[in-house]
C-alpha cells in the first residue's frame, strides 16, 4: 500500500470503506461479547480468528480514511456493549450467527469490489474476500463436525431435459394449476427460512434484555414478522411435499441482561 498515494472520492469507494469500517467495528463488539461468553473451544477459536481479521480490517481502513482525506467514523466502540453481561445465545447459536456474518461479508466485499477502481482497495476487497471464504469454510467445517449443520432439502431431480413451452404455464397464476418450484427457488425459501430464524432469536434476546417497553414492543413486533415469514416459507415447501428444514429453537438463556 503506497501511503502517498491518495485515493480517488468515487461515491463508491467512500461507500465502500465507510461500510466497511461500520461494519466491521460492530463486528468487534458482537465478537466480544461472545468470546467472554462463549464455552465451546471450537467456536472460541473460530470468533478469535475472526476478532483478529476485523481489527486487522479497521486499522487498515483508517488509513484508507486518511489518505481521502476524509474523517475517521465514529464506528461502534467499547461502551457500545457490556463485556460483563451474562451470557445470552447458546454456543450453537453463536456459531449460526457468525456464519450469517461471514456470508453478509462475502456477499457485500463481493459487491463493494465490483464498483472499485483504485488498485490498492480492489487489493483489499479481493484480500477481504479470501478472508471470508476461509472464514466460512471453517464455520461450516465446525457446523458439521458438531451434527448441527442446516440442510437444504434434498430433491428427485427429473433424469430428462425439458424445455418452457409456454411463458403463461411458466408464470402460473391463481386461476391454474401451478408449476412445481425449481431448486433455484427452493434454495431461496432455504435461505429466508435460514436468515428469518437468525433474526428471530436475535430479536427475542433483544426484546428479553430491552430496558424500555418502547423498545421491546419493537423487537418483539420484528420477532412476530419474522415468525410469520418463517411459516410462509414453511408452508411454500409443505404444499410442495419438500422436507421443511429443522431448527432447534432453544437458543436464548434466561438473562435479563443487555449486553
Amino acid at each position: 500500500m503506497q501511503k502517498n498515494k491518495k485515493i480517488d472520492d468515487l461515491t463508491s469507494e467512500i461507500t465502500g470503506i465507510w461500510s466497511s469500517y461500520m461494519n466491521d467495528t460492530a463486528a468487534i463488539c458482537i465478537l466480544r461479547y461472545y468470546l467472554n461468553t462463549v464455552d465451546d473451544k471450537d467456536i472460541k477459536s473460530i470468533l478469535k480468528n475472526y476478532l483478529n481479521i476485523a481489527q486487522q480490517h479497521v486499522k487498515k481502513l483508517k488509513v484508507f480514511f486518511e489518505r481521502t482525506n476524509l474523517p475517521i467514523p465514529a464506528g461502534f466502540k467499547d461502551d457500545d456493549y457490556d463485556l460483563n453481561a451474562p451470557k445470552l445465545f447458546k454456543d450453537p447459536f453463536i456459531l449460526y450467527h457468525m456464519g450469517y456474518m461471514v456470508n453478509f461479508g462475502m456477499n457485500a466485499y463481493s459487491t463493494i469490489l465490483n464498483y472499485t477502481l483504485n488498485k490498492d482497495l480492489r487489493n483489499y476487497f479481493s484480500g477481504c474476500i479470501k478472508e471470508t471464504i476461509e472464514l466460512y469454510d471453517n464455520t461450516i467445517e465446525t457446523l458439521m463436525s458438531k451434527g448441527i449443520a442446516i440442510h437444504a432439502p434434498k430433491l428427485e431431480i427429473s433424469k430428462t431435459v425439458s424445455f418452457i413451452n409456454s411463458k403463461d404455464n411458466f408464470i402460473s397464476g391463481w386461476l391454474q394449476p401451478r408449476r412445481p418450484l425449481l431448486t433455484l427457488e427452493v434454495t431461496n425459501v432455504f435461505h429466508q427460512i435460514l436468515t428469518g430464524t437468525i433474526w428471530r432469536t436475535l430479536l427475542m434476546g433483544f426484546g428479553q434484555v430491552a430496558k424500555t417497553k418502547k423498545v421491546r414492543d419493537y423487537m418483539y413486533k420484528g420477532k412476530d414478522t419474522t415468525a410469520k415469514n418463517y411459516e410462509d416459507y414453511s408452508t411454500k415447501l409443505s404444499n410442495e411435499d419438500i422436507p421443511i428444514p429443522s431448527v432447534q429453537d432453544s437458543f436464548l438463556t434466561d438473562s435479563t441482561t443487555s449486553p
